[in-house]
């Protein structure tokens, strides 16, 4: 039986959501067994009467059943935890506050502004992004993907179907390729629902089909991944996806199929998109940033006529972005989560967040924005001296809590493409000054981090860098997934671990089952020159159930690593062939 307490025993804070059948309440007390801060979901007084306390009390229980997938449910879920109750009925429940993780900061012209990374601002243009300095690849997108998929499966065994399976529904970790999900109550466990099965607006099912069933998750499914990838929220047209590869268009096609019995399953998918993640690119698509500036007043042909006075000050620079164009407006995030804390020091990867928040105008504003400030706001990651010894794991990412904040929708004239604008020369004839010779553009800027894996300061120039890192990042996000089998795939088999000996495959599995790593960095590799890397240094920071730390330490839960690997060159890139290092608690 689910635990239970009197709503008089709760000390309310503020209102974080206001929902049609509940609201969200912040808690002051109590929190959770961890210390961890808990809201109060509460059921509206014409909706506590429809609630099944029964089917809300096994769902609250599915934990203490769930095994090993335990873990994950209080980690990566907001599920029922505690009933609250007011006499004899019970109106709503506790649930886990969306984990800081699984926020993002919003840079705006008065500084950041940290809201819930809901998936709906992943359903935005790549022109959008860029306008708010966000970046983001189809590699990011796919990546994500696989581990919704990974969430449906795991939820899937233990007999829970979503139902309201929609990116309103999915919060998402800018740092990691990971998701949280939302509105836990609505999913269907066994044959019981909680409350009469709804559908998120423009998520519906195809008419007549019987909801809560798992043909029916991997139907809506097939539409997130559709509307991810083709960067539309309304999209569901299966073509639009055979950039990435004929089968994966193939693979939407076959599942927004109106036949739930001639449907893929969450298998299917799962080899799909593991396949198109490893060959996707990581770097996001550049997109030409689109400025507004004052035509001239008296356009004449530049090389015979005098140019007009400099401005006292630079002209404005709009970034701006029609408000109809942009899904996932903050106002309607679900920004709910711990109480505003300090802005966030995490590296921010090229995964990030797009949503209706004002770029100011300006050319401070305007170059921020162009440049992708936002990923360049992050703190570094201290070089730590450490002890003991450990193989490799995944790397996953904190970052600060979300806060609810007022925003405005982009405005200002409508932008003109162009990346440049020319400066006024100083009044004068141009017959009696030699032209100038054209400065040349600015090289392109290097690239400072590969998804999740940070390149040190002093790698950026190195042209390896990128292709270790790319090893990395692929490492970190399958163990991250609990994708151990590509993990596995990313060792040289004549190295330390042995990928075709099964006793060692499941050795480096349960060794990584409860690992989760963050503060990653590249900080370097030999030899020097232009040949190829041998060995990489590689620094991060580790969390773990107790008995699954360090073989010094198997209690220690937060463990510091630097680890030295040995590469072995491979077609352009790299596999992994042994560890060392050592380690210190946190």
């Amino acid at each position: 039986m689910t635990a239970r307490i009197d709503i008089s025993s709760l000390v309310l804070g503020s209102e974080l959501h206001a929902g049609s059948r509940s609201s969200v309440v912040q808690l002051e007390q109590p929190r959770d067994a961890h210390g961890g801060v808990l809201v109060f979901k509460r059921y509206r007084p014409g909706t506590t009467s429809h609630v099944d306390a029964v089917a809300l009390d096994a769902l609250g229980d599915l934990p203490g059943r769930a095994g090993p997938e335990a873990i994950w449910l209080r980690e990566r879920t907001a599920w029922p935890r505690t009933l609250v109750t007011e006499g004899v009925e019970v109106v709503g429940f506790l649930m886990r506050a969306i984990p800081a993780e699984f926020s993002f900061g919003q840079v705006t012209g008065s500084g950041t502004v940290h809201m819930s990374a809901e998936f709906t601002y992943l359903l935005n243009e790549d022109r959008i992004l860029q306008d708010l300095g966000l970046l983001i690849s189809d590699r990011d997108r796919l990546l994500l993907l696989t581990d919704v998929v990974d969430a449906l499966q795991r939820l899937h065994r233990l007999g829970v179907r979503v139902g309201d399976l929609s990116a309103r529904n999915l919060v998402f970790a800018p740092s990691t390729h990971r998701s949280f999900f939302l509105n836990c109550d609505a999913m269907r466990l066994g044959d019981a629902d909680v409350l009469p099965l709804v559908h998120t607006p423009g998520w519906e099912l195809p008419e007549g089909e019987e909801p809560g069933t798992p043909a029916a998750d991997v139907y809506k499914f097939g539409l997130l991944a559709t509307r991810m990838i083709a960067r539309n929220p309304t999209e569901r047209d299966p073509s639009r996806l055979g950039h990435i590869s004929a089968r994966f268009a193939a693979l939407a096609a076959a599942t927004l199929n109106g036949d739930a019995r001639n449907r893929p399953t969450l298998d299917d998918w799962m080899a799909e998109l593991r396949m198109a993640a490893a060959a996707a690119s990581p770097v996001s698509p550049e997109v030409t940033v689109s400025v507004a500036m004052p035509p001239a007043a008296d356009p004449v042909p530049a090389a015979s006529a005098p140019a007009p006075p400099a401005p006292a000050h630079a002209p404005e620079v709009a970034l701006t972005v029609p408000a109809a164009d942009i899904v996932g407006t903050p106002g309607s995030a679900p920004s709910y989560g711990p109480p505003p804390e300090q802005p966030s020091r995490k590296r921010v990867s090229p995964l990030v967040v797009t949503g209706a928040v004002v770029v100011a105008a300006g050319i401070a504003a305007g170059a921020a924005a162009a440049a992708g400030a936002f990923g360049s706001t992050s703190g570094t990651v201290a070089s730590t001296t450490i002890d003991g010894s450990r193989s490799g794991s995944g790397l996953v990412g904190t970052g600060t809590p979300a806060t609810s904040g007022s925003t405005t929708a982009p405005t200002g004239t409508p932008s003109t493409t162009g990346s440049t604008t020319d400066t006024p020369s100083p009044t004068g004839t141009t017959s009696s000054t030699p032209t100038p010779t054209p400065t040349p553009p600015p090289p392109p800027p290097v690239t400072s981090s590969v998804g999740v894996v940070q390149i040190d300061a002093s790698l950026v120039a190195d042209p390896r860098a990128v292709p270790v890192a790319t090893l990395f990042d692929s490492f970190f996000a399958a163990v991250t997934a609990k994708d151990f089998d590509a993990a596995l795939a990313l060792y040289d088999p004549n190295g330390d671990v042995d990928t075709n000996d099964a006793q060692q495959r499941a050795a480096f599995k349960k060794s990584e089952a409860t690992s989760t790593d963050d503060q990653g960095v590249l900080k370097s590799l030999s030899p020097g020159g232009t040949g190829p890397a041998t060995t990489a240094v590689i620094t991060f920071r580790s969390r773990q159930a107790a008995g699954y730390g360090p073989s010094d330490t198997p209690e220690q839960t937060c463990s510091v690593w630097t680890l030295t690997y040995t590469l072995t060159p491979a077609g352009g890139g790299y596999l992994i062939k042994s560890a060392t290092g050592s380690h210190t608690g946190c």
